[in-house]
This record gives structure tokens, C-alpha cells and sequence, in this order.
């Protein structure tokens, strides 16, 4: 239910104690996993809210729509016993960044800040048990200024040193476009 509602900022909430004005206003319709000919039944039972239909005698929606009655009963009223099983699924991509506390324009120095960050990456790599195919490197100036290049590697790998090795060649091909740029790199 909460996955429809709409805020400012898109966050959704309906605790328990949010049902009652949250919830209720909306009309029965509105009710996950009602169906479209339960709605009318309900209607010209004058039950047209989801409030109205929590406020209803929940024996009476039974012997009207059997277990369904109570499931809709219970779901107005923010009743739901079913088990909730998180799968986490696996990242589509791994990545790592930085923001450097003192701006740095030396080749080898990014070279060495880049090492840290592949050696990161490839120990989540190596923890997830995934390998990579792609290889991505990006850098912003002072200035908000992005350089980015990717690369796509003949065989996965969760190697740091190839990584690294793509990475840093990567790393170099943006450093030369850089002096097109020098001005946002001093």
C-alpha cells in the first residue's frame, strides 16, 4: 500500500499508526489485492472507503466472501501475518570513489589513489564472488569538471593487478585529454 503514496520527498511510510489517516480516506478500490468485481459488491454494500470497510463486522464479510472477507478485513485494518523473506540480489556493478581532501594533478600520486580504490573494489569483488567485464574510471575537477572513460575487458577477472592494470591505462588516456582541460587541473 505504502508503494502508492506520494510525498515530496518519495519517501513512503504507513506504520500502524498511520492507517487510520493514511489508509482509511482511500477508496476500497484502492485495497491490495481487491479485485475489480469485489469493489462494486462492496460499493452497494455502502462501503466505499477503506475505513468503511475496516470499520465493518468482520463475520459478516465472511459469511459474505468467506476467507476473503477476513483477508480484506484484516488488510484494512493493517493486518498482515505473511512472513516477509528479503533476497538480497546480486549487484549489477561494483564500484569505489573518493573525494580528495587537497586537490592533486601529479599522474603518479592518482596512480597510487587509484590502487587504493581497485584494491577495494576487488575485494568486494572477490567477497560477492562476481568478476568484472568492464573497467570504469572517472575523475572530477575542483571545478565540477567529469572525465570519465570505460573499458570492456576480454575476460572477466577479479584480478587487482589487471584491474589496476586496465584502470590505470584508463587513467593515463584522461590524463592526456587533461591538457586540453589545464585549467581546471592546477
Amino acid at each position: 500500500m505504502a508503494s502508492d503514496f506520494e510525498k515530496p520527498d518519495k519517501i513512503h511510510t504507513l506504520y500502524q499508526d498511520e492507517i487510520e489517516t493514511k489508509m482509511w480516506p482511500l477508496p476500497v478500490k484502492e485495497l491490495l489485492f481487491l479485485g475489480k468485481k469485489t469493489a462494486p459488491k462492496l460499493y452497494n454494500m455502502k462501503i466505499r472507503t477503506i475505513g468503511d470497510l475496516a470499520k465493518t463486522n468482520k463475520e459478516f464479510l465472511i459469511k459474505k466472501f468467506g476467507k476473503f472477507g477476513k483477508q480484506m478485513w484484516e488488510y484494512a485494518n493493517g493486518i498482515d501475518n505473511v512472513e516477509v523473506i528479503y533476497i538480497p540480489e546480486k549487484p549489477k556493478g561494483i564500484g569505489m570513489s573518493t573525494t580528495l581532501s587537497i586537490d592533486i594533478s601529479n599522474i603518479k600520486k592518482l596512480e597510487e589513489v587509484l590502487a587504493n580504490l581497485v584494491d577495494q573494489v576487488c575485494f568486494r569483488l572477490r567477497k560477492k564472488n562476481m568478476k568484472a567485464n568492464v573497467v570504469s574510471v572517472s575523475l572530477r575537477t575542483k571545478d565540477f569538471v567529469d572525465f570519465s572513460h570505460q573499458e570492456k575487458m576480454l575476460e572477466k577477472t577479479d584480478s587487482s593487478i589487471i584491474i589496476y592494470s586496465e584502470a590505470k591505462k584508463l587513467l593515463r588516456e584522461m590524463y592526456k585529454i587533461r591538457n586540453s582541460y589545464k585549467a581546471y587541473w592546477n
